[in-house]
C-alpha cells in the first residue's frame, strides 16, 4: 500500500504528489522531496499542513496511518511577512506552513480593521492584482533565497451587473 503525499515548497505554489510505500519514515519523505525538487533538502524543515506542526522522525511515522498527507517543506523556521494596506504596513512572522487565511486574519487585527468584514479583503503579491487562495502556505510565496514575502491587502472588487 502507498501513502499519497502532497508537498508544497518554497517557490512552488502548486503541490506536487509523491507516493511513498507504507510504512514510510522521515528519510523516505526527504529523499522523495529531494528527487522531486532536485534540491538538497537535508537542512530543510517539514511541516504538517493539517496541524502546522514541525515534523520529525517520530511525528512522520504517526502520519503514516493517514491515506493522504499534506506536507510543506521550507529551509526557514519563520517567514517575515510585510502586509501593505492604504499607506500602512504591518510586519508578521509566521511558520512557512501558515495558510494565507491566518496572515489575512492577523493583518486585519493589526491594522485595526473590522474583522466582521474579513470577506471583503484579498491578499495579493505586492504590486500585482492576482488574488491568492487563502489555503496557500505563506512559505510557498518566498523566493529561492528568501525567508520573507511582501503582500498587499486589497478590497475585493465589486462587480455590478
Amino acid at each position: 500500500m502507498t501513502v499519497e503525499t502532497f508537498i508544497t515548497s518554497r517557490g512552488h505554489r502548486d503541490p506536487f504528489k509523491v507516493s511513498l510505500p507504507e510504512p514510510f519514515d522521515f528519510d523516505a519523505l526527504k529523499h522523495a522531496t529531494r528527487d522531486a525538487l532536485s534540491v538538497d533538502v537535508d537542512d530543510w524543515r517539514f511541516f504538517d499542513e493539517a496541524t502546522e506542526t514541525e515534523l520529525d522522525a517520530e511525528s512522520v511515522s504517526e502520519l503514516g496511518a493517514a491515506a493522504v498527507i499534506r506536507v510543506h517543506c521550507h529551509p526557514c523556521r519563520r517567514v517575515a511577512i510585510t502586509v501593505n494596506f492604504d499607506c500602512n504596513q504591518v510586519q508578521l512572522k509566521l511558520r512557512p506552513v501558515a495558510p494565507l487565511k491566518v496572515v489575512l486574519r492577523r493583518a486585519i487585527k493589526k491594522l485595526e480593521l473590522d474583522p466582521a468584514k474579513i470577506d471583503c479583503y484579498l491578499l495579493t503579491l505586492a504590486g500585482t492584482t492576482e488574488s491568492l487562495p487563502l489555503h496557500t502556505p505563506v512559505g510557498s510565496l518566498t523566493g529561492s533565497e528568501d525567508c520573507d514575502v511582501e503582500l498587499d491587502l486589497v478590497l475585493e472588487p465589486k462587480i455590478n451587473g
